[in-house]
């Protein structure tokens, strides 16, 4: 029964019957008072999640920067231990309600960038220049239009000493050292977890001010080999302020990427600063077992030339946001990780040692919420 329909019928219950109630025993009027107060704020509960529901549009789910690009989501490993987790909330705390947000931005192609978005960008450029410990004159900014179709429009700030910042319409804002650019080495560069968090550590004690977090934490991800059989780690830093909620949208949408050299020192600082000023709604979410259910029968995106294995192929799960700079919206998701066949591994690689396992989304937002779901795999890349 729907909540409206619950609540006419009880608008039908005879008058006589709550005073009949009332005169009864003491013992069992208190009963029966607190049944109907208890019926009644059911009632109003369920009326109100049903009317919050109601109003939350449809989402079509959006290939984004899935089917952009070259080669595939695929993860070169020796056991998935070795694959360091991504998110900051567990599938096991993930909230019941997540947030839903239009990209402003973006989608594919890229959309002409507004007189209002321009002055984003250039706000969001002059406060890093700002947080920069630097000893020059005011930076030189020059605009570089979009192309309408992949390239956004962009924003560079240079000075005329060693420090670049180059903020797009996405929201992404990165501060390069042009001398510190690991040219002619290889990159990235082999660091052990250790070595990798030690080095986090660090960074984040010279460059805290510049990020503006209030509580930052630092996150190691990676984990995986390449040809060479050399493992990698990647060094974020995000705002650990909050909720899980807040949690996940600003590791997603709002951390600092650190990319370095051989010394240590970073060449590209990348910021994520995702423009999260158009929500949609606040949307139920399934659960991680549920998403496998979907997964199993095909209904996931994916840029992997393969289609689902099998769940006995499934190694691991996350609950993620993907925030690429071509979805039509920013919403939650659970990645899986599944095992390859071995031949989408390296001639290099195929010794039985290694296997590949690549990513598999499935929207987090209930079914009902959703365009249409139809069997998506990785045959359009």
């Amino acid at each position: 029964m729907r909540g409206y329909d619950f609540l006419d019928k009880l608008s039908l219950v005879d008058p006589a019957y709550i005073e009949a109630a009332d005169l009864m025993p003491k013992k069992k009027t208190s009963w029966l008072k607190w049944g109907i107060a208890a019926c009644l704020t059911l009632v109003l509960c369920t009326v109100t999640v049903f009317c919050l529901s109601a109003r939350l549009p449809r989402l079509p789910v959006s290939l984004g920067t899935v089917g952009i690009g070259y080669g595939f989501e695929g993860y070169w490993i020796r056991d998935i231990s070795d694959l360091k987790n991504t998110s900051p909330v567990s599938t096991d705390a993930a909230p019941s309600r997540l947030p839903v947000f239009r990209n402003p931005a973006g989608g594919y192609p890229v959309r002409d960038a507004t007189e209002e978005y321009r002055a984003k960008m250039l706000t969001l450029s002059r406060t890093i220049e700002g947080r920069l410990v630097r000893n020059t004159e005011k930076m030189t900014e020059t605009w570089t239009e979009s192309d309408g179709r992949i390239t956004p429009l962009t924003l560079l700030a240079k000075g005329s000493d060693d420090v670049e910042i180059r903020v797009d319409q996405f929201m992404t804002a990165e501060i390069w050292y042009p001398s510190r650019d690991p040219k002619g080495e290889d990159y990235p560069l082999p660091r052990t977890y250790e070595e990798t968090y030690q080095l986090a550590v660090k960074l984040l004690k010279e460059y805290r001010d510049l990020l503006g977090f209030a509580e930052p934490q630092i996150c190691i991800t990676g984990g995986d080999y390449d040809k060479d059989g050399k493992q990698f780690y990647d060094i974020s830093i995000y705002d650990a302020t909050g909720s899980n909620t807040d949690h996940l949208l600003q590791f997603f949408c709002r951390r600092a990427n650190f990319y370095c050299n051989t010394d240590g020192e970073p060449w590209l600082i990348r910021m994520l600063c995702t423009d999260l000023s158009d929500e949609v709604g606040n949307y139920p979410i399934i659960t991680a077992q549920q998403a496998q259910k979907l997964l199993v029968k095909g209904h996931c995106i994916s840029s992997c030339p393969y289609e689902m294995p099998g769940e006995k192929y499934i190694r691991k799960v996350e609950l993620i946001y993907r925030c690429g700079i071509y979805d039509e919206y920013f919403m939650p998701y659970y990645r899986f990780y599944v095992e390859l066949p071995e031949d989408s591994l390296p001639a290099e690689l195929q010794d039985g040692e290694f296997s590949n396992v690549g990513a598999y989304y499935v929207p987090a937002v209930e079914e009902e919420y959703l365009a249409p779901l139809s069997t998506w795999d990785g045959r359009f890349n």
